[in-house]
């Protein structure tokens, strides 16, 4: 894999998470405080650093993110949509 070819996928991992992060904030308080098994702190977290500190993002935290922790977050979600 080329280091353009990484750099890509980073920049693309690290906006989807910065755009599911801001799709958050339209989520209420109260509705938040129901699904406490959700880490809607974490979640706001790993936005604000992406947005202010993305030169010293690290990739394989970044990477563990997208691969395993969206996963539950998904499924997690899903189950308050159905």
């Amino acid at each position: 894999m080329t280091a353009l070819l990484r750099m890509s996928q980073s920049f693309a991992c690290a906006f989807a998470l910065g755009q599911i992060s801001e799709l958050t904030k339209k989520i209420s308080d109260e509705e938040k405080k129901q699904h406490v098994s959700i880490p809607w702190t974490a979640i706001r977290v790993i936005r604000n650093h992406i947005i202010h500190n993305y030169e010293k993002i690290d990739l394989e935290i970044l990477w563990n993110t997208v691969t395993k922790d969206l996963q539950k977050l998904s499924k997690d979600i899903e189950k308050i949509i159905n």
